[in-house]
């Protein structure tokens, strides 16, 4: 038996601390007027392929260049979320099949490789 498996045998089960991942779906719009959302808080996902972070400075990047362009701020901040709605939702959508994936059990594995 391994190190983990006796340390959570040894593990009282109401102690666990279980929390579940939620999904949201693709927001379509991100701000408004001068206010505008970035990173996991306008497009959260899952962690199963590691991109949250990735996009949270993708979109700080566009959303320089969009500040930088010279348009009002009010045609800057929807710009911005135009650029990237697309590929966001595309992680998002990514992420949530590839976490549904990994979470398959046993009995579906077993008959797969057998």
């Amino acid at each position: 038996m391994s190190r983990l498996q006796i340390f959570l045998e040894s593990m009282d089960e109401n102690e666990i601390l279980k929390n579940g991942a939620r999904d949201c779906a693709p927001l379509r719009y991100w701000g408004k007027g001068a206010v505008t959302l970035l990173g996991d808080s306008a497009h959260p996902c899952r962690p199963n392929l590691g991109q949250g972070g990735c996009m949270a400075l993708e979109d700080a990047v566009i959303l320089a260049k969009c500040l930088g362009s010279g348009l009002p701020i009010e045609a800057a901040l929807p710009r911005h979320e135009s650029l990237r709605f697309h590929r966001t939702k595309h992680i998002q959508q990514r992420s949530l099949v590839m976490g549904y994936t990994g979470q398959w059990q046993a009995p579906l594995s077993l008959t797969v490789a057998t």
